[in-house]
């Protein structure tokens, strides 16, 4: 077998991995022009597919685990992170290692995936993490904004693809209106099965599943229900709202999307370098009353080449059938909300430095006590 030929195999193997590693997703691949003809080529080309940032070892950017695991050391927690599609995760993974200042405590392990909270669970129960040392972190997002960004994530990496070699896809994916009608009267628990373009074409159609994918995520049981969770909706009952909230309990960390650099900045708070170094104090840029000091913040910002928008953007036609594919993640969010701004709160009063100055986070769409109880 020829250099080439080797060459050509091993990248075969790596598109496939990176094609399977997001069924709902950014993953695509190609073998340019000319690979068998030259091996020099090849092998570049290979050794390029291949490398990793030698700054960040473990940092491999697929869409499943962002840092492939990092093992903690003795005496240190390992930090699990449910990283649910669209909420900023990969953001908040690259603060972790990357940056002037590494955010993640010397020692700390992470194990993070796109996966759903019994994942994580199973992935401690494997590495044998001892229950002391397992640390659940997650962040999450208001549901109106997570929805339409989870649309236009698909219309700037898919669908221009999945609509050129099926045209009946234009029927769900024409624009943001279809794509919403979809869901608003297609909510069953075997969305998987569902049809489009008639009764007669029942597929699975491609792409994230927004309706209340959140929950989704934090409610799962079943950790064998991961590989199309953004895609799927499990068959597990949903769990009680109360119940959801007795599980956020058990998190360490609970970020919230819009506010990122207040998040980052409980984050430091709550990492285990406080607790072993007996440090009392935050970062300089975590103190908001200070202009200079708040915007020398330097955040990892990861857009997935999604272009600017916003709510606002989308019709009240369009706002209804976001709300009403999103109820359960509505009331998640806002549990979220006041569990972070508590979190907050204990984090000022020991460190004497002023974290949130805007503590207005529940827009005025969430007052219907519809939406909350």
């Amino acid at each position: 077998m020829t250099v080439a030929c080797v060459a050509h195999v091993l990248l075969l193997f790596c598109c496939a991995a990176k094609a399977d590693e997001l069924a709902a997703s950014t993953a695509t691949c190609s073998l340019p022009d000319g690979i068998a003809d030259d091996g020099a080529h090849a092998l570049e080309l290979l050794q390029k597919t291949m490398e990793v940032d030698s700054q960040t070892m473990e940092v491999g950017l697929g869409p499943y685990s962002i840092l492939k695991g990092i093992q903690a050391s003795p005496g240190h927690p390992t930090w699990g992170f449910s990283h649910m599609p669209k909420c900023g995760g990969v953001s908040f993974l690259k603060q972790l290692v990357k940056g002037a200042v590494r955010l993640l405590p010397e020692g700390d392990g992470v194990e993070d995936a796109e996966v759903c909270h019994a994942k994580i669970e199973w992935q401690f129960k494997q590495k044998k993490v001892a229950t002391g040392d397992q640390h659940y972190a997650t962040f999450f997002r208001e549901p109106r904004a997570q929805v339409y960004s989870q649309y236009l994530h698909m219309v700037a990496h898919n669908v221009k693809g999945w609509t050129k070699q099926n045209p009946d896809l234009n029927e769900v994916y024409g624009n943001v209106t279809t794509w919403l009608t979809h869901f608003a009267e297609n909510r069953s628990t075997t969305f998987q099965e569902q049809s489009y373009a008639g009764e007669k074409k029942r597929t699975k159609l491609p792409g994230y599943n927004p309706v209340n994918m959140q929950s989704r995520f934090f409610e799962c049981i079943d950790p064998n229900l991961q590989v199309d969770l953004a895609v799927s909706v499990p068959k597990d009952e949903p769990l009680p709202m109360g119940a959801l909230k007795d599980r956020m309990e058990g998190y360490t960390f609970i970020g919230i999307l819009e506010r990122y650099q207040e998040s980052i900045c409980l984050f430091a708070f709550l990492s285990s370098d406080w607790r072993v170094m007996g440090k009392k104090s935050l970062p300089t840029y975590c103190d908001c009353q200070n202009k200079e000091l708040w915007e020398s913040f330097s955040g990892q910002h990861e857009d997935h080449g999604v272009r600017s928008h916003s709510v606002n953007d989308l019709s009240s036609h369009d706002l209804k059938m976001v709300d009403a594919i999103s109820q359960r993640d509505a009331m998640l969010w806002r549990s979220a909300v006041k569990r972070f701004t508590s979190d907050i709160d204990k984090a000022e009063r020991t460190t004497g430095t002023k974290i949130l100055c805007d503590r207005q986070i529940v827009p005025g769409y969430m007052a219907s006590a519809s939406l909350l109880e």
